[in-house]
């Protein structure tokens, strides 16, 4: 059984000169840990307060999936 967990919820605006979006961070524990994507550096510390919260460390994390390359999803890799 996989237990799934939001970490970051994801969330778009739209504005005059077009929409900006940060994408969800999904948190899978089951015989892995997986992160699915890891968002922006500018949630970073959001992100570690999240995992934290649910007793996940980031040394914890098995692997890292990302959906894709766009910044959104994978600047935390850092």
């Amino acid at each position: 059984m996989v237990q799934i967990d939001v970490m970051l919820q994801g969330f778009s605006t739209n504005t005059n000169e077009g929409s900006l979006a940060y994408c969800g961070v999904t948190l899978l524990r089951g015989e892995h840990t997986t992160l699915v994507d890891v968002g922006y550096q500018a949630r970073g510390a959001l992100l570690y307060d999240r995992l934290a919260a649910a007793g996940v460390s980031p040394l914890d994390v098995d692997r890292v999936v990302l959906t894709h390359a766009h910044w959104d999803h994978s600047l935390n890799l850092l």
